[in-house]
């Protein structure tokens, strides 16, 4: 009798302890698919933001041909400004970012890839922070000034946008790295 008892606890707990197992199993498994998923929506963002600082690039690059000759008293060509004196990449998305961040996914996913979009997001919010500088200083010395301000200070106007340039540069290329990387 009590050898009786003694097996069906057993039989009991290692049921329970299988059930359990089992379980934790399932749960891994759909955590590390949360992971790969959000991985992938993180990949397109980073994607569609790469494409969004090679444009402001471009658009840099025209403007800084536009401007010219620093030490010429003429005034660049104001339809090259039509759209602003800086043209960076504003709408830079962190919504995949900020929601794995806040669903805690990145505890599934591997701390080297985790610590690598770190830096790669602070590096985006460093970008952020120049490009808000710029155009407070742009918009106040234009509302107190006027326009013609701006450009009687094209030396200022060049290293601003010559400045932004080399920041969307380096972003474009922590961009390719990680992409590179996820690639490979």
């Amino acid at each position: 009798m009590i050898k009786k008892a003694f097996f069906e606890a057993a039989f009991v707990v290692f049921g329970v302890v299988l059930a359990l197992a089992a379980n934790e199993w399932r749960e891994g498994r759909a955590d590390r698919a949360e992971a790969r998923d959000a991985l992938a929506a993180i990949h397109e963002e980073i994607r569609l933001n790469r494409d969004m600082v090679a444009e402001a690039i471009s658009a840099h690059e025209a403007r800084l041909v536009a401007i010219g000759d620093p030490t010429t008293a003429a005034p660049p060509d104001m339809s090259a400004f039509s759209d602003g004196f800086m043209k960076p990449a504003t709408a830079l998305s962190t919504a995949a970012w900020d929601s794995a961040a806040q669903t805690g996914i990145f505890s599934h996913m591997e701390f080297e890839t985790v610590r690598k979009l770190g830096t790669l997001y602070a590096h985006q919010d460093r970008y952020h922070d120049q490009v808000s500088s710029y155009a407070s200083l742009i918009y106040e010395t234009l509302y107190r000034d006027g326009y013609q301000s701006i450009f009687g200070n094209k030396r200022g106007l060049l290293t601003m946008i010559r400045t932004l340039k080399y920041q969307e540069e380096a972003l474009l290329g922590v961009y390719d790295t990680f992409l590179t990387g996820l690639e490979s």
